[in-house]
């Protein structure tokens, strides 16, 4: 299970301090192992700080978002090599990706949400291999009253069927957005949401929710509504998820843990690993 931190958002140093700034590997077969960083940080232009979403492409390779304001940027590393490091490939760039939070793939485009710029930007990851690529192949803000303003924070993304789900934090709701991916059809009401978990075989949307008593909430695609809720006492701020199997793996930052649910019962099964090193922000399953 790979896991990313809230890290050192400081303006006050070129590199990082503080904090987590790593991608750290940790086996679910043996917890309570010492986790391992997986980025080959070694000789990148760019280095790893306030790391936020993950994706695992079909190739193997790994895209990591880097929320740092002041230098964002999609990181792009490769296949796992040895001990499961993985090495440097590219960075993606648009003056409009400031604080990118949440990524999908959808083909060859990756979409990423932005916590501080009020926009989605795409870019085309099938291009040829340069060390940097700049500029979105699609940028768009969405019209009406999603179009950007000061303050709006955008979280989660996720897509399904040809239409992309995106947390909009302070509006309290999941924003369904489809008809030429630049306007929103249906919004899904919850408590400032978080992190986005697309279950497309089950048809089932997995929300994060912020609030005095957090909890993820399950929303059925063909139903249009909530099937289930899963809470636990300190959960307060939980914020992204990963399925395994019959278990929900939950990262909560109020008590810097990964929590386990069994996704059938909703019962909450265990603490899978406690005293994290810093804020959790995002997780995601990885063979390697």
């Amino acid at each position: 299970l790979y896991v990313t931190f809230h890290g050192d958002g400081s303006k006050a140093s070129s590199v990082p301090v503080y904090g987590v700034n790593q991608v750290l590997r940790y086996n679910l077969l043996a917890p309570d192992h010492q986790p391992t960083p997986i980025l080959d940080v070694d000789g990148v232009p760019t280095p790893p700080r306030m790391l936020r979403d993950l994706k695992v492409a079909d190739d193997g390779s790994l895209f990591v978002a880097q929320g740092l304001k002041f230098d964002s940027c999609i990181l792009q590393y490769g296949p796992c090599g040895d001990f499961g490091v993985r090495r440097f490939v590219r960075e993606f760039r648009s003056p409009i990706l400031v604080h990118p939070y949440a990524m999908t793939l959808v083909g060859a485009t990756l979409f990423a949400s932005t916590q501080d710029s009020g926009t989605i930007v795409a870019f085309n990851v099938s291009v040829a291999n340069d060390k940097l690529v700049d500029s979105g192949s699609i940028l768009f803000n969405l019209h009406g009253e999603f179009r950007y303003r000061a303050g709006v924070s955008y979280r989660g993304i996720a897509s399904y069927e040809g239409c992309l789900y995106l947390s909009v934090t302070q509006d309290n709701l999941v924003a369904v957005i489809c008809d030429g991916l630049d306007r929103v059809s249906a919004r899904i009401p919850v408590r400032k949401p978080i992190g986005l978990l697309m279950d497309s075989d089950q048809k089932l949307l997995y929300i994060a929710s912020h609030s005095k008593r957090g909890s993820v909430a399950v929303w059925d695609l063909v139903a249009h509504r909530f099937v289930r809720h899963f809470r636990h006492d300190g959960m307060d701020h939980p914020t992204n998820m990963a399925l395994r199997g019959t278990s929900l793996i939950v990262a909560s930052q109020t008590q810097r843990a990964l929590l386990e649910f069994n996704t059938t019962t909703g019962a909450f099964t265990r603490v899978l690993v406690k005293d994290l090193p810093d804020d959790p922000e995002n997780i995601v399953l990885s063979p390697c």
